[in-house]
């Protein structure tokens, strides 16, 4: 019986690294919470969806916090490792060279960034361009738990800059989040096989 099981243990898979897939949010806002500029977003709601883009006011030097919340990460199992957090937002500049990324965070709770600013300081096009921010290996210079990133109110942020005084607007098509994480796994009789727990 004792050979059995070591044979067995010895073909139990490991847990596998997975992820959500590139999400839209299911809830957005302009948040002056989270970064207070001189200028707000209007139709922020676009950005849930490929459906058009939030704008702000051509007359903005720094703008409010843009804040996409609410992602459909239900599916990430309880307990999972969250290993990198990928953000992809798309956006433009009415004209060249005239905006660039100010602030660009996660936060945990709508109120409060955290971790690293990913910002650029590459110009934004004057057509629209996606850039991805973090990787499946970055988790932003901070720690997270799967339950933080299945809060309702976990999301991501953009401030952007006017670098020049020229009174152009910006935009942002949309916001996408895409989570990797590690499932914790499951135990055979307490015992933890390959990284993973098995059985339970």
């Amino acid at each position: 019986m004792k050979y059995l099981l070591i044979i067995f243990l010895a073909f139990i898979p490991p847990a596998f690294a997975d992820s959500t897939g590139f999400q839209f949010p299911r809830s957005s806002s302009n948040n002056p919470t989270l970064f207070t500029g001189d200028g707000s977003w209007s139709r922020v709601s676009n950005i849930e969806a490929e459906a058009g883009s939030a704008i702000t006011d051509a007359s903005d030097d720094v703008t409010d916090a843009l804040y996409g919340f609410n992602y459909p990460f239900s599916s990430i199992p309880a307990g999972s490792t969250i290993d990198g957090i990928e953000l992809q937002i798309r956006r433009q500049g009415d004209g060249p060279s005239e905006y660039e990324d100010f602030i660009v965070r996660l936060t945990r709770d709508g109120l409060v960034g955290v971790g690293e600013n990913k910002a650029i300081g590459t110009t934004y096009t004057s057509t629209p361009a996606t850039i991805t921010y973090g990787g499946a290996n970055d988790l932003w210079n901070t720690t997270w738990t799967s339950s933080q990133i299945k809060a309702s109110a976990f999301g991501a942020y953009l401030s952007a800059l006017e670098t020049q005084d020229v009174g152009e607007a910006v935009s942002v098509f949309w916001f996408k989040v895409n989570v990797h994480y590690t499932p914790a796994g499951v135990k055979v009789n307490g015992v933890k096989v390959n990284g993973a727990k098995l059985g339970s």
